[in-house]
């Protein structure tokens, strides 16, 4: 592999004694184009996984990193750790070292396996990022969803009510999740607005057999959420001062002690939804642009990886 370092976005002045990002390049043998970032100052590993199980259920089982999150000491010191549980009836298999769901097939985990109060999160900043893939024509939802005990707070991804393009988005949980609004409360954000419109300036529409990078956010400081759909190096996040795709007020205090990957409706054929490179990162809010420089977490060196590819903005 060819490998050069590139100095990432600078800080502002108030923020120079910050390290500055770093990332790295590289070229895979197929040519195409790798970058690795390193977390920025003041984020933490709440737990990663790339699925490297033998093929069959991942249920029960509890690899990755991390995933022993104490909020309290804000480090990796509750053991044991977590497990992955099944969220609803359905299929939850491992294929190649990929996580694949159906049939309304969903699993979580928890942040720590000691119990899910020592974990929770509800202040700063949490970030979740996985890859995902919706095989076939598959018309239902699919997305990664911030978990409090066994309850879904905030889901990202591709939402299933009123979104009949399937645009990527954002929806707090509860009593009427599919009504398309602004926020704040329950409801769901399109990227691209609300409008169910075949015009790609207008959103980022999930196409079939495509793999996407998602990171979303839930910046409790700011009362805000936010999701980037393949983020590149130009990317950032600093609350209000932010380059996502999508974002939507949040005012909830509810915490945050789990996540969950899950997908709708289908079959083994037609419906399976491929996911990979799951992590949660957690960290304070910065007053200025210390940029994020985002990011998909891909295994135990705490590496970001992120795949570099074109894609329709908002």
């Amino acid at each position: 592999m060819i490998m050069s370092t590139l100095n990432a976005m600078s800080f502002r002045a108030a923020l120079t004694a910050l390290p500055m990002l770093a990332i790295t390049v590289a070229l895979t043998a197929s040519g195409s184009i790798a970058l690795a970032v390193v977390p920025p100052t003041g984020s933490l590993l709440v737990g990663s996984d790339n699925f490297t199980y033998p093929d069959g259920t991942i249920l029960g089982l509890a690899g990755g990193t991390g995933w022993q999150w104490n909020s309290t000491a804000q480090a990796q010191t509750a053991p044991p750790a977590s497990a992955y549980t099944q969220f609803q009836a359905g299929r939850n298999d491992i294929v190649n070292n990929q996580f694949r769901s159906f049939n309304n097939g969903g699993l979580a985990r928890a942040y720590t396996g000691d119990t899910v109060t020592l974990g929770g999160i509800n202040a700063g900043v949490v970030y979740f990022s996985t890859t995902m893939e919706r095989v076939g024509t598959f018309t239902s939802y699919s997305g990664v969803s911030s978990m409090e005990g066994t309850s879904e707070r905030v889901f990202f991804g591709v939402p299933s009510d009123n979104n009949t393009l399937k645009k990527f988005g954002i929806a707090q949980s509860g009593s009427g999740q599919g009504t398309l609004n602004d926020g704040p409360g329950v409801g769901t954000t399109l990227t691209g607005g609300n409008a169910n419109t075949a015009d790609p300036s207008l959103g980022i529409i999930a196409a079939a057999n495509t793999s996407y990078t998602m990171v979303g956010v839930i910046d409790f400081d700011n009362d805000l959420l936010g999701l980037f759909v393949d983020p590149d190096t130009n990317d950032f996040w600093n609350g209000l001062s932010n380059t996502a795709d999508v974002t939507r007020p949040y005012t909830a205090s509810n915490f945050s002690n789990g996540v969950r990957l899950r997908s709708g409706g289908g079959n083994a054929t037609n419906g399976v939804v491929i996911w990979d490179n799951l992590a949660v990162y957690t960290g304070a809010s910065v007053p200025e642009p210390a940029t994020l420089s985002l990011l998909t977490v891909g295994g135990g060196a705490g590496l970001l990886t992120l795949a570099r590819r074109l894609r329709r903005r908002s």
